[in-house]
């Protein structure tokens, strides 16, 4: 596989929106394959198909420190609508 996104259906958080929303969650392409527009068009493709399904808006997370992926962000015609902090709890490995 050279590259591969996936999306969760938002709906039962956004059902009070008033509009169908899905959240992109996993987005890479292979190292060996990045900088030839694979995840431009992978993407573009399934916004046709999210779009198909009535989905009306993506919503996408992404580290402010990652500038590739703002950058394509950017170039899809996604806008920074919040900043967040996220937090971390690392447990025990269960396994020791």
């Amino acid at each position: 596989m050279v590259a591969h996104a996936m999306f969760w259906d938002i709906e039962p958080l956004a059902a009070t929106w008033g509009f169908h929303t899905a959240g992109l969650v996993d987005l890479h392409v292979a190292e060996s394959e990045r900088r030839q527009g694979l995840a431009t068009h992978l993407l573009g493709e399934a916004f046709r198909q999210l779009h198909a399904q009535s989905v009306a808006v993506v919503e996408a997370q992404v580290r402010e420190s990652n500038a590739t992926a703002r950058q394509l962000f950017d170039k899809l015609g996604f806008v920074e609508v919040d900043q967040s902090v996220v937090y971390r709890k690392e447990l025990a490995n269960p396994a020791t």
